[in-house]
C-alpha cells in the first residue's frame, strides 16, 4: 500500500471510529498507522480537523465526549500492547508523540472559543519528554512544572481566559503561583485537579490503571466524571494522595508519604515493596533500556530501596548484592537472571 493510501485509509478509519462505525478489524488497521512514526504529521493534521470542525463547544458537555471517544483510540492501542512482550508494550519513540498529541489535544477541553461572530484559536505549547529524559519549564504565570520521563504537557502560552487549564499523560510535578482569581486545573482523562496556588504530583501513565494526585503543600479538589455521567470529588491536604481507578471509576483517599512520591524529581528512585516487574517499568523509562528476566518467575521478587539515578549499573550491583539477582547488559538490553525469591 503506497503512502498516499495509507493516509487516504487513516482519514477514513478514524472517522468510522470517532462515529462508532469502526469494526474490529478496521480498528486493527488503524492502530497500526495510528502507532506509525511515518504517519506523525498526517495525525496531527487530523487532530486539527477535528477541532476545527466542531461547533461552538460547551466545554463541560461536547469537550468531554470529543476527548473521551478519541482518548480510547489511544487506551486500546496501549491495551493491545500490553499483551505483547515487554519490548513492544510501549510505544515507539515516533508513535509516543503522534499518541501524547492526540491526548494532549483533545485533554485541553479543546482551543476553540466561540466570539459573537466567529472562532478564535488560541495558541497551545505542548512538551514532551522522551524515555531517560526529564524536563523543567516555567509557565506565564510563573509557575513551574517539572516533567518525569515519558510524559507531555500542554497549556496556554499566555493564560488568556478565567482558568489556567493544563493536560497532561505521564508523571509532573507542579508548584503553582497563587491566584485565587484564575484557578489553575490539571486534566488527566476523566480527572481534573483543581488548586489556586499549592505544589502537588500527577501520575498518568496511559498503560496503569489509575491516576494518583498527591499533594505536598496547599490544598487541590480533584473531580471526576466518568463516561457514565457518574461524577465523584475529593479534597486533599498536605500529605495526602487520591487514586483513581480509571476501570472502575473508584476513588481512594489517603494519608502517605509526599517523599516516596516526589524522589523523582530531585533524581531519587524510591522503591517500597516494589515487584521486581513493577521495577523494570521504572527503570526502562528511566533509562532507556530494556530490560528483561531469564526466569519470568523473578517479576515476583519483592524489593525495598532509595536509589540515586546517575548510575544503572550502580543500581543493578545494589539489587545483585541484595537479593542474588545477576546482570547481564548487551547494548541497549539488560537481562535479569537468577533463583525466584522465596
Amino acid at each position: 500500500m503506497s503512502n498516499s493510501d495509507n493516509i487516504k485509509t487513516l482519514n477514513e478509519l478514524f472517522r468510522k471510529y470517532r462515529d462508532n462505525t469502526c469494526t474490529k478489524e478496521e480498528f486493527k488497521v488503524l492502530s497500526q498507522l495510528l502507532k506509525d512514526g511515518k504517519n506523525e504529521y498526517e495525525v496531527k493534521e487530523l487532530m486539527d480537523d477535528c477541532l476545527n470542525n466542531l461547533p461552538a463547544p460547551d466545554l463541560t458537555t461536547e469537550s468531554l465526549q470529543v476527548e473521551q471517544k478519541l482518548n480510547n483510540v489511544i487506551h486500546k492501542i496501549q491495551r493491545q500492547e500490553k499483551a505483547k512482550t515487554r519490548k513492544t508494550r510501549y510505544f515507539s519513540k515516533p508513535a509516543f508523540k503522534v499518541a501524547a498529541s492526540v491526548i494532549i489535544i483533545l485533554g485541553m477541553g479543546l482551543a476553540i472559543y466561540k466570539t459573537a461572530s466567529d472562532i478564535t484559536h488560541i495558541h497551545y505549547v505542548t512538551k514532551t519528554t522522551q524515555r531517560g529524559q526529564r524536563a523543567t519549564m516555567t509557565l506565564s504565570d510563573g509557575s513551574i512544572i517539572k516533567l518525569n520521563a515519558e510524559s507531555a504537557v500542554s497549556f496556554e502560552e499566555k493564560f488568556t481566559g478565567d482558568t489556567r487549564e493544563i493536560a497532561l499523560t505521564g508523571e509532573a510535578f507542579f508548584e503553582v503561583k497563587r491566584n485565587p482569581d484564575k484557578p489553575f486545573i490539571v486534566k488527566t482523562g476523566e480527572l481534573s485537579t483543581t488548586v489556586l496556588g499549592t505544589s502537588f504530583n500527577i501520575q498518568a501513565y496511559p498503560e496503569k490503571d489509575e491516576i494518583a494526585v498527591t499533594v505536598a503543600t496547599g490544598k487541590v479538589l480533584v473531580k471526576t466524571r466518568d463516561q457514565k455521567g457518574t461524577a465523584g470529588s475529593q479534597i486533599l491536604t498536605p500529605n495526602h494522595q487520591v487514586t483513581y481507578h480509571t476501570s472502575s471509576g473508584e476513588m481512594v483517599k489517603q494519608k502517605v508519604d509526599p517523599a516516596h512520591f516526589l524522589a523523582w524529581k530531585n533524581d531519587e528512585i524510591r522503591l517500597d515493596k516494589t515487584t521486581f516487574s513493577e521495577a523494570v517499568v521504572i527503570l526502562e523509562r528511566w533509562y532507556n533500556i530494556e530490560i528483561v528476566f531469564a526466569n519470568e518467575a523473578l517479576g515476583d521478587c519483592l524489593i525495598s530501596g532509595k536509589y540515586n539515578s546517575d548510575n544503572l549499573v550502580n543500581i543493578l550491583e545494589s539489587i545483585k548484592y541484595i537479593k542474588g539477582i545477576d546482570y547481564r547488559i548487551d547494548e541497549d538490553k539488560v537481562t535479569l537472571e537468577g533463583k525466584p525469591c522465596n
